[in-house]
C-alpha cells in the first residue's frame, strides 16, 4: 500500500496476515492511497479501485478505505528422473526469482515435487541439486529451467533429467 502527496511517496505498508494496515500519525493535508503491484494479486484499476485521491485529512481523522484484490496462482509438478526414466528420489530443487531463491524442497520417493499456490505475475526458474550419485550437465535445460511465467490457475510441468553414476 502507498501513502502518497502529488508525486511524492510518503509510506510504503504491508498489510497484514489480517489484509489490514495502518498508516499513522500523517500530516494535514491532501493525500492518496494506492495499491503496489504484488505478485500473486490482481485488481481492477481506477479511482476508488486500485486507488484513492483526494483525502484531505484534518486533525483527529481517522477512515478507511477498502480495495477489492484477488489471489492469482500457479502450482509446479517437477519430476526428476535418471537417464533411464527411474525416479530420482532426495533431488534438492531450488524455485528462484531476479531477487533470490523462493523456496527450496526434496523429491519424493517416486521423484516428484509438487510446488503448490505459487504466486503469479513473476519470472520464475527452477534449479537441481543432484544428491550423491547423480550428476547433470550445467546449463538452460539441464540443470536449470527459467523463463517461467504461469498464468493464474496453470499447470506446469518441468522434467530433470540426471545421470546415474
Amino acid at each position: 500500500m502507498l501513502l502518497y502527496t502529488g508525486p511524492r511517496v510518503e509510506g510504503i505498508q504491508e498489510t497484514g496476515d489480517d489484509g489490514e494496515t495502518s498508516f499513522v500519525e500523517v500530516g494535514c493535508q491532501d493525500y492518496g492511497l494506492a495499491l503496489a503491484t504484488t505478485p500473486g494479486w490482481v485488481w481492477e484499476e481506477g479511482r476508488g479501485k486500485s486507488f484513492y485521491d483526494g483525502i484531505i485529512m484534518t486533525p483527529g481523522d481517522e477512515r478507511s478505505f477498502t480495495f477489492n484484490v484477488q489471489r492469482r496462482a500457479f502450482e509446479m509438478h517437477i519430476r526428476v528422473e535418471d537417464q533411464f526414466g527411474g525416479a530420482v528420489p532426495e533431488a534438492l530443487l531450488e524455485l528462484y526469482t531476479s531477487g533470490g531463491p523462493v523456496t527450496q524442497a526434496r523429491t519424493d520417493a517416486e521423484g516428484s515435487l509438487l510446488l503448490e499456490d505459487v504466486p503469479c505475475g513473476q519470472d520464475y526458474g527452477i534449479r537441481i541439486f543432484p544428491p550423491e550419485g547423480y550428476s547433470v550437465p550445467e546449463g538452460r535445460g539441464t540443470s536449470y529451467f527459467d523463463g517461467i511465467i504461469p498464468e493464474a490457475d496453470e499447470s506446469v510441468l518441468i522434467t530433470f533429467v540426471l545421470t546415474r553414476l
